[in-house]
């Protein structure tokens, strides 16, 4: 019985298990680095959302203060081509807020379907770095 605690305690077992540990420990490190790319892809993200969704919303706010200065409430009673004037003016910046409105929704949901992606990432690698780790404990 003492020759098989030996040899389960022999220099070559301690060099191997070094050697795996070593090997975890650079697997931990990858997936340590991947995961830290990706939580920085999210948080990007975010804030290239919130900076492009900001500059929407003062723009929408400067065109719709453009839109009452042009025909408060809807209403013109000016006759003649002025009226013409004035109601093409307030056709552009009614198709102008459109636009906007619908880049603000194509910026949420192309964000959110980029974090969305990037969260799915960051949950299908947690899971093996966790492991990696439990059993890097276990080895050492």
């Amino acid at each position: 019985m003492s020759s098989e605690k030996s040899a389960l305690h022999s220099p070559e077992q301690t060099v191997n298990t070094s050697e795996i540990s070593k090997l975890f420990e650079e697997r931990l490190k990858l997936l340590q680095g991947i995961l830290d790319d990706i939580r920085s892809e999210i948080i990007s993200r975010k804030a290239l959302r919130n900076s492009a969704l900001k500059e929407i919303d003062e723009e929408l706010r400067k065109l719709s203060s453009l839109l009452l200065e042009v025909a408060p409430l809807g209403r013109v009673n000016y006759t003649g081509k002025y009226v013409d004037t004035l109601n093409a003016r307030r056709m552009h910046l009614e198709k102008s807020i459109s636009r906007l409105k619908e880049l603000s929704r194509s910026h949420k949901i192309g964000s959110w379907k980029d974090i969305v992606e990037l969260k799915r990432e960051l949950f299908k690698i947690l899971p093996e770095y966790v492991q990696l780790m439990q059993l890097k404990e276990v080895i050492e």
